[in-house]
């Protein structure tokens, strides 16, 4: 993947976590939330935009500044709440009866961005209406000023992937410079782990809408060379990144190995008397082939392992 021609692709391969903004976390008693004609540079805003609360507990909106009110998006509440509308420059409140997603706008402003969500309890089934609701004009800009953080995972980090990749990724997608972004590195558990790590985030109550997800291309994965040891030496290295170590440390090979994934399955296929001659090995090549759709079907019945005295 090129980079630098290829940034939405970025947006597509990560994960939206909407569902981790409704995690099951400790909600907030009865809140209040500001409408204001003007926050930092923003015009016409709900501060703050998402609130959690409990099945049972009461929003207020205050009127802070004139010319604003309330009003629940059609399709964007959970199924079997009525319509919502509050008067002009009044203070309102709203007990929420009913779990789920609420999305609603100042019916002014609606188009300006002026837009909030509340979660009551742990309720996602109107997620995917939520997802579906169309903004126009400058409030289809309202998804990026919400996201607290992209993180992503990436296990290379050596070509054109490098230098943070996460935050490469979120200012070619045009989302705010203000957004940070961090990449994570756990080898083939990096796109889960920047996952769990944002799930956790939100769980701290550190923020409420992450990006994230994992971003990688093995194929474009580039050689490497290291420098000499000393000045005009000839003992550089070359390595393909895409797969295995580089650059070990003897110390490391000498008290774990070094092996990649598949010399270390025939590591212990030996070591435990497993898959060991070539005819099982052979079998158990051809089941994993039938599984990926390489080959047809494939009787096992015959697979009997091996046990050496």
């Amino acid at each position: 993947m090129h980079l630098m021609k290829s940034h939405n692709k970025f947006l597509i391969i990560t994960t939206f976590l909407l569902s981790t903004l409704f995690a099951n976390i400790g909600l907030a008693a009865d809140v209040t939330v500001e409408m204001l004609n003007r926050l930092d540079k923003q015009s016409n805003v709900f501060e703050p935009k998402i609130v959690r609360v409990n099945v049972g507990d009461t929003v207020l909106w205050k009127a802070k500044d004139k010319g604003h009110n309330v009003e629940f998006i059609k399709k964007g509440v959970p199924e079997g709440v009525g319509k919502f509308k509050s008067k002009f420059n009044k203070d309102v409140e709203y007990k929420f009866e009913v779990p789920g997603i609420y999305a609603y706008w100042c019916t002014p402003h609606k188009n300006m961005g002026m837009i909030g969500f509340v979660v009551v309890g742990d309720d996602k089934s109107n997620l995917e209406a939520i997802k579906n609701l169309r903004f126009s004009a400058k409030s289809k800009k309202i998804a990026p000023d919400l996201i607290n953080e992209v993180v992503l995972g990436c296990a290379n980090q050596a070509g054109e992937d490098n230098r943070n990749v996460a935050r490469m990724s979120l200012l070619l997608a045009g989302i705010p410079f203000k957004v940070p972004g961090e990449t994570v590195n756990r080898l083939c558990a990096s796109g889960m782990s920047a996952v769990i790590h944002a799930h956790r985030a939100i769980s701290a109550r550190d923020g409420d809408l992450f990006i994230s997800g994992g971003v990688e291309n093995m194929t474009r994965g580039p050689w490497v060379i290291s420098k000499a040891s000393k000045a005009f030496g000839r003992d550089a290295q070359m390595h393909d990144t895409s797969f295995g170590w580089r650059f070990i440390n003897p110390k490391m090979k000498d008290l774990y190995g070094t092996e990649g994934m598949g010399n270390t399955a025939e590591n212990l296929a030996e070591k435990y008397n497993k898959f060991y001659d070539a005819k099982h090995r052979n079998t158990i090549n051809q089941w994993l082939m039938a599984q990926m759709g390489t080959i047809g079907p494939v009787s096992y019945t015959h697979l009997t392992l091996p046990t050496k005295a």
